[in-house]
């Protein structure tokens, strides 16, 4: 193949497993085999050996242990993440691979997707498609990363049997600055971003739309009693007069697990 031609057998992964005489290369040549023309292996930059190395680093992950597979699914998902392809492509090619391996059951738990889902996420924010994934006022999140955040713990919840809606809220700041100069509303949001960074640091995903923030965080009376501080700190900035800052908990609903629920339920939030 033209691919493999392209790349020295000398470097990463695929040059150590044919020096040592595995039969990874095999596989490996077999998944691309297998891929179609319009696939992550083949479309795009599949050239490059820091790419293929991810590749050839996964398929010897499945014939080691169950701990390197996660790790390398994440590596995996990162990499295609940062070229721009959708997840579902990244996961067609996973699965596509599992129907190849003999360790492809590693491929199919539940921490190997997750692993996979937080490698590309990663990948996409800081890639081509930056500006689809962070506000570029405030440096949040964007409305597309929050709900591939829900759906993501959304299917945990599910694994774990406990419901979503008792695990997780959101917290919903409104800025208000619908009569606020465009220089000023710029700067009241960018102010009010670095407060709450600030101020939720366990690990939420804090999104931006407009005149609101969205905080994903869990559903408990620590984040009930912390919502009043938060508003009482936020009310003490120097923000323009025409500024008024609420805030309030929005509680998930059932079935967020499904991706068109997140988006009507997402919408409903942000209409202005």
């Amino acid at each position: 193949m033209r691919l493999r031609k392209r790349t020295p057998a000398a470097v990463g992964p695929v040059g150590r497993s044919l020096a040592a005489g595995r039969d990874d290369s095999n596989l490996l040549e077999r998944w691309l085999l297998v891929e179609p023309a319009y696939s992550p292996l083949t479309a795009i930059k599949t050239n490059e050996s820091a790419v293929l190395d991810v590749f050839a680093d996964l398929v010897e992950a499945i014939d080691t242990d169950d701990f390197r597979v996660p790790a390398a699914l994440f590596r995996f998902g990162r990499r295609l993440g940062l070229l721009g392809l959708l997840l579902e492509e990244v996961a067609a090619s996973v699965d596509r691979l599992a129907t190849l391996a003999p360790g492809s059951p590693r491929l199919h738990t539940f921490s190997a997707g997750i692993s996979l889902a937080n490698g590309w996420s990663e990948g996409h924010r800081y890639g081509e498609h930056e500006s689809e994934c962070i506000d570029g006022l405030t440096g949040l999140a964007t409305l597309p990363i929050l709900r591939l955040r829900i759906e993501q713990l959304a299917d945990q919840s599910a694994w774990m049997g406990i419901p979503f809606e008792q695990a997780y809220c959101l917290v919903i700041i409104d800025a208000d600055i619908d009569t606020t100069d465009a220089f000023e509303s710029e700067l009241t949001m960018i102010t009010l971003a670095e407060r709450l960074r600030a101020r939720y640091t366990a690990g939420e995903t804090i999104a931006r739309h407009g005149p609101r923030v969205l905080i994903l965080t869990s559903n408990s009376e620590r984040t009930r009693s912390q919502l009043i501080d938060v508003l009482a700190d936020l009310r003490s900035l120097p923000l323009p007069s025409t500024t008024r800052v609420v805030g309030w908990i929005e509680e998930m609903t059932p079935g967020m697990g499904d991706g068109a629920r997140v988006i009507d339920f997402l919408t409903e939030l942000t209409i202005e």
